[in-house]
């Protein structure tokens, strides 16, 4: 386990030098990599915020409450974040249209539901991040895939 969390912090000090924004960056990596993990419907379903709540909340929770004790990361922004990146992805497998479009974000953004799901100030955060989110998102899996086994599989 130690090595996996070395090598995350490691990846996190050379991906994000700020310390002022640190947390929240550890926060958005592992929000990156709990929402691309956990499960979506099968189908299309008439409340997503339910599904999300019942199938995927005692998750997160159980592996924040854990990573809580191992990293100093901002708890409250990674459970937004998730949700978040979560409900993109859910919008992305069962589409509405885009009756939603927002003047202050891209065509590529508001395709995903930018505009819908994010604030303009976290948008700009996550975009500012992405680099380094990139770049941390394999370390961050794999300690991920080391604690919770149950969960991820490499």
């Amino acid at each position: 386990m130690n090595v996996s969390l070395n090598e995350f912090n490691n990846s996190v000090g050379i991906a994000h030098s700020a310390l002022t924004t640190r947390a929240k960056f550890i926060a958005a990596v592992i929000a990156t990599v709990l929402s691309r993990n956990l499960p979506l419907p099968q189908n299309k379903v008439s409340a997503p915020e339910d599904f999300y709540n019942i199938e995927c909340v005692p998750v997160i929770n159980e592996i924040l409450s854990a990573l809580n004790e191992k990293l100093v990361m901002d708890v409250r922004a990674a459970v937004e974040f998730t949700r978040k990146f979560w409900k993109i992805r859910y919008m992305a497998a069962f589409p509405e249209g885009l009756n939603n479009l927002h003047d202050q974000y891209g065509m590529i953004d508001t395709y995903v539901g930018a505009g819908i799901v994010w604030a303009k100030t976290e948008h700009e955060f996550i975009n500012d991040c992405k680099d380094g989110i990139l770049v941390t998102y394999s370390k961050a899996f794999n300690l991920l895939a080391e604690l919770f086994p149950e969960h991820f599989s490499k």
